[in-house]
């Protein structure tokens, strides 16, 4: 199949992907205790979660650090996106600015 996106070439968009990919993967490695409190932690907003949620620690530390790793890798996203719009913008105004 041909690759037809000129602001990019295929292989480093595949390195691209790569990339992110690999820092979700890193997110996966266990969590301890110090990784866990490594991260800013809002001890009231787990108090009203395990209260209104009816559940208990275990379940909510788990809950954060799903939530912890979610926001990261929603980072990750947002990164690799704005690295395309940035090529992406780059061939706009080189190729529609200069007519």
């Amino acid at each position: 199949m041909a690759w037809n996106l000129s602001f990019i070439s295929e292989e480093d968009f595949k390195n691209h992907v790569r990339a992110t990919i690999m820092k979700y993967g890193e997110k996966l490695e266990s969590y301890d205790l110090k990784r866990f409190n490594s991260n800013l932690i809002d001890p009231i907003k787990l108090i009203f979660d395990k209260s209104v949620y009816r559940t208990g620690w275990d379940e909510i530390v788990n809950n954060e650090i799903f939530r912890q790793r979610d926001k990261s890798n929603n980072n990750d996203i947002g990164y690799f996106a704005s690295k395309l719009w940035v090529k992406f913008d780059y061939l706009f105004r080189n190729s529609y600015m200069s007519v």
